[in-house]
């Protein structure tokens, strides 16, 4: 019986790295992450210098699809590994759809996504909230870097058709569940709803919805960022089973280390040596795994 790969990487972008691996099978991505990591790919470098990280340029279609060209089409170990380091944060989801790498993103966030974006589908409806232009420089911290973007994005209903960057844009490609919209979290703070986010009742509800809206139990890439771990009573609180499924069912694991993020999203109370332990131990727990860290 072959083992399960589980490839580990310090910054989330660099999974795409193992996802390449399995792009033949037209696998689905499910992820559990505390963001949601749909920021259109290379969008950063598009308003970067190629010469130099120093400096910037206005932002573009003409240019972001120039950085998009460079990157898209280029299917080989040594183009994935350019690719990553023109990547960044939050850009990879995106990056592996348009490539054709995955074929949908499912993920399960503490946030939802609150753009007008036809890429993201938002399962339960999120309460109709729309960051101001000026809340999403400040969140994203671009701030002049692509002003006219972040405008389109926050002001108009950018749909799928519309979109004329390069490679799949698919229509709700990226399907987003919020846990402060799940009906077993509402209403609850934050620190509750932490301890439960990888309880059977919460994860089957999720995976339910997540199968309504076609994600393909059968093929699917099981992601982590330790940062939706952030509460020491996620480690505890309650049975496993359901998570202990997907970990079984799934083609291969990766998880992102994200040390900044977990200190920062658990209040500086876990780092991600607990939480990337708690994973690496549940998974080896319940099949034969083969870990993997980035070189």
């Amino acid at each position: 019986m072959m083992k399960k790969r589980v490839y580990i990487v310090l910054a989330h972008h660099r999974a795409i790295k193992e996802w390449f691996r399995y792009r033949e099978l037209g696998s689905h991505l499910l992820s559990f992450d505390y963001h949601t990591d749909f920021h259109k790919a290379f969008l950063r470098s598009s308003c970067t210098s190629s010469s130099a990280q120093i400096g910037v340029r206005p932002y573009t279609i003409e240019n972001h699809n120039l950085v998009l060209k460079k990157h898209i089409g280029r299917m080989d170990e040594k183009a994935i590994e350019a690719a990553v380091n023109d990547l960044r944060n939050d850009e990879h989801i995106d990056f592996a759809i348009r490539s054709g790498m995955i074929k949908r993103a499912f993920v399960f966030s503490c946030f939802f996504s609150t753009f007008k974006d036809g890429r993201v589908l938002r399962v339960p409806p999120a309460p109709p909230i729309v960051m101001s232009y000026d809340q999403v420089q400040m969140m994203m911290e671009l701030n002049s870097l692509a002003p006219k973007l972040l405008k389109d994005a926050t002001e108009s209903e950018a749909d799928v058709s519309s979109d004329t960057l390069v490679g799949n844009s698919v229509e709700h490609g990226i399907v987003s569940y919020s846990e402060s919209c799940h009906p077993l979290l509402e209403g609850k703070n934050e620190s509750e709803r932490a301890k439960l986010v990888t309880t059977d009742g919460v994860l089957n509800a999720v995976l339910e919805t997540f199968c309504e809206h076609g994600f393909n139990k059968d093929n699917y890439i099981l992601d982590f960022d330790c940062d939706f771990i952030r509460e020491r009573g996620a480690r505890t609180h309650g049975q496993f089973q359901t998570l202990e499924g997907l970990i079984k069912g799934a083609k291969a694991i990766t998880i992102a280390q994200e040390p900044d993020f977990v200190r920062e999203c658990s209040g500086q109370t876990l780092s991600y040596e607990d939480v990337e332990g708690w994973l690496v131990a549940l998974i080896n727990g319940c099949v034969d795994a083969e870990v993997e860290y980035e070189s």
